[in-house]
């Protein structure tokens, strides 16, 4: 381990100082392959991260391979900033395929996040390293847009917008990122979405509608009824809200979608008979 090494992990500035006007070799990492400037960030200290990363001298690699990521990992934002400021490589990605932006995500860093993209990070990537992942209840299956959404961060959301995020982007098995929205309970971020998405399909809007109603979300279901969305028609998977709530025995759904109209003698043979069949008495009244 170096004397550089050494008086950076004792955030001694006075010495860092000295070894660096002695040309100090700034670059030398240890056998764990930490180098000063990682060894400065790894423990928050901002002034001797700026004295290093200031130098014309010191390798790209060290700010783009190791520091970055390390910081993004632990959600420090002053050293980000310092590393940003120094012409940090933010779509580079790490042993593993990662890249600021996921680590980031992955820590839940939402403040780290907002940076990086104002910053030029790519918000749409969806690593291959992720593809093969089943469990969807893991943070790190599906695209950061949807994360965002799930969350309710609307400023990051309209950042992932401002910045040309794919708004239909779909994790493996085919949710979008309004439906993330609308299962993290975040009608405000559904109904943003929502006015962005002139194209989206039908059915879809359909099953939008019975997600609306049984949360509870009146601006939203009225803003998709309003645009012509029908009650009695039915979703991709052959649902309209009346039977998903027969379905899912939800009292609230059912008496939402009657209030709406729903029809019920167009889906008596369904709707009923899944209530009737599962002994749901107050759902067949």
């Amino acid at each position: 381990m170096s004397a550089l090494r050494i008086a950076c992990d004792l955030e001694n500035v006075e010495i860092v100082d000295l070894l660096i006007k002695h040309k100090a070799d700034i670059n030398k990492s240890d056998l764990k392959r930490c180098s000063p400037l990682h060894q400065a960030c790894n423990e928050e200290h901002e002034e001797i991260a700026h004295m290093l990363s200031g130098q014309k001298q010191i390798k790209g690699a060290d700010v783009n391979k190791s520091s970055i990521f390390n910081s993004c990992e632990k959600g420090y934002l002053p050293i980000i900033k310092l590393l940003i400021k120094d012409g940090v490589d933010l779509n580079r990605t790490d042993s593993t395929g990662l890249t600021s932006l996921m680590i980031a995500f992955k820590h839940l860093h939402f403040a780290v996040v907002y940076l990086l993209i104002e910053n030029g990070s790519d918000s749409n990537i969806f690593p291959e390293i992720w593809k093969t992942i089943k469990n969807r209840t893991n943070i790190d299956e599906v695209p950061y847009f949807s994360i965002a959404c799930r969350h309710g961060h609307e400023q990051i959301v309209k950042i992932f917008m401002k910045h040309g995020s794919d708004l239909l982007i779909l994790d493996m098995i085919g949710d979008s990122p309004i439906i993330y929205a609308l299962e993290g309970e975040h009608e405000n971020i559904a109904i943003l979405l929502l006015d962005h998405l002139k194209e989206l399909g039908y059915k879809t809007k359909i099953q939008i509608l019975s997600m609306a109603l049984a949360r509870g979300f009146e601006t939203l279901a009225t803003i998709l009824t309003e645009a012509c969305v029908q009650i009695n028609d039915f979703d991709c998977n052959g649902y309209n809200p009346l039977i998903l709530g027969c379905q899912k025995v939800d009292e609230l759904l059912v008496d939402r979608s009657l209030s709406l109209e729903a029809v019920v003698h167009e889906v008596m043979n369904t709707s009923l008979k899944m209530a009737s069949t599962n002994g749901h008495w107050k759902i067949v009244e």
